[in-house]
């Protein structure tokens, strides 16, 4: 990848990041048997319109579910920690989940954003909602003073976003009023945001929102995981300005098609979709043996380019050369929890569990 491991400073916190990634998007342990919900449930503050639920978990493990082919099982993927507070965020209108991990005993918490669900109606709106919006950043830092102060940024993103953020604010920052952080995220504990997809792409904007608001609790790495781009390339401007790049570590799997997404403006979906209509012959043809090359719409951005870190895949795929091509095999190279193939073969077959 582009990214020298050895010299990144969130090197150490890539494991941790990769573990609360898969659990977040592993069945939720809320429905496990031994929890009831209906004491626990309740609202970090009572504000208008606020639907989004949160509760404590009674869990001191982190447990994901980890697969080889078909066979599963629920692990402990941080079997060195056992004193973890959980807790989870969910915006049910949305489908949009958070949780929210914190041990004393590392001097760690980690936000981790859920991904897009296969079978989340809501998820998938949020997914395709691939118009810009503008959003005010602030004056750039000193690392490049000519970055603009705003950027265009995926609106199906932001927007939800906004219906989790205020809740992660308060438990990083302290959410007893007038209490100047007690609760909160301690400023000499390793705060880590994290997740895979749209999850990945929810804690990037975390972060940047995080910096644009001025928390007084700020994310010391975000580790993302086959994020889809998510701005313009104000937004990776902006952090290069702030000096954040160095807190971000972007994990692609080689052959992944979602970190090349959006591909395409909406006129250019009406375009391919009519001509398809009159050229299905043609179309499928092209589908199956695929495009020479990848001419993904150049609105569209990654933040801190240079962050990445591409990991091995284990399938022909979906790439900017078009080698080996295989839309299956794309789709397949974003999957998070298979060792045999996308983001658990990747990990495994990388430097990060080295430095874990």
């Amino acid at each position: 990848g582009k990214v020298n491991m050895s010299q990144n400073p969130t090197r150490a916190l890539a494991g941790l990041g990769y573990a609360a990634a898969l659990a977040v998007s592993s069945p939720q342990v809320m429905h496990q048997e031994g929890l009831t919900l209906g004491a626990s449930q309740r609202r970090l503050q009572k504000v208008p319109g606020d639907i989004t639920r949160h509760a404590g978990l009674p869990y001191k493990q982190i447990y994901a579910r980890a697969k080889h082919g078909l066979r599963e099982r629920d692990v402990n993927v941080c079997p060195k920690i056992d004193d973890w507070e959980q807790y989870y965020l969910n915006d049910d209108a949305e489908n949009v989940h958070a949780r929210v991990y914190k041990s004393a005993s590392a001097r760690v918490a980690v936000v981790s954003f859920r991904g897009t669900q296969a079978g989340s109606v809501q998820n998938w709106e949020i997914d395709s909602d691939v118009m810009m919006m503008p959003v005010e950043l602030g004056a750039p830092g000193p690392y490049r003073r000519t970055a603009p102060s705003s950027a265009n940024v995926h609106e199906g993103f932001y927007l939800e976003l906004q219906r989790v953020l205020p809740h992660v604010k308060k438990w990083v920052q302290g959410y007893i009023e007038g209490t100047h952080g007690i609760f909160g995220v301690p400023s000499d504990w390793k705060l880590v945001f994290t997740g895979h997809s749209l999850g990945a792409a929810l804690a990037t904007l975390a972060a940047t929102l995080a910096e644009a608001e001025g928390w007084t609790r700020k994310p010391d790495a975000v580790v993302a995981f086959g994020s889809p781009r998510l701005a313009d390339a104000a937004l990776s401007e902006w952090w290069e300005s702030k000096g954040m790049c160095d807190k971000i570590l972007r994990v692609s799997v080689y052959n992944d098609a979602v970190v090349s997404m959006p591909l395409m403006e909406p006129y250019q979906v009406m375009d391919t979709f009519s001509y398809c209509l009159q050229n299905i012959r043609s179309c499928l043809k092209q589908f199956a043996e695929g495009p020479k090359k990848l001419h993904p719409s150049t609105r569209w951005s990654h933040v801190c380019p240079s962050s990445e870190l591409v990991v091995p895949g284990a399938m022909k795929g979906v790439n900017a050369a078009m080698e080996d091509f295989s839309a299956l095999g794309g789709v397949l190279a974003h999957f998070m929890g298979n060792s045999l193939f996308g983001y658990a073969y990747g990990v495994m077959h990388s430097d990060i569990p080295s430095y874990d």
